[in-house]
């Protein structure tokens, strides 16, 4: 799991993914990778 081998646990990375979807909400680049992924993703 990724948690695991970032060291945090899994709220801890669900809550980092949110933070960072927060954060560049308005970037383009982050906007054109967040596309590529399925609309579940938790960011």
């Amino acid at each position: 799991m990724v948690s695991n081998s970032a060291g945090m646990t899994a709220a801890e990375l669900a809550a980092d993914l949110a933070r960072i979807g927060r954060e560049y909400a308005d970037d383009p680049q982050y906007q054109e990778i967040r596309k590529e992924l399925p609309e579940g993703w938790p960011f």
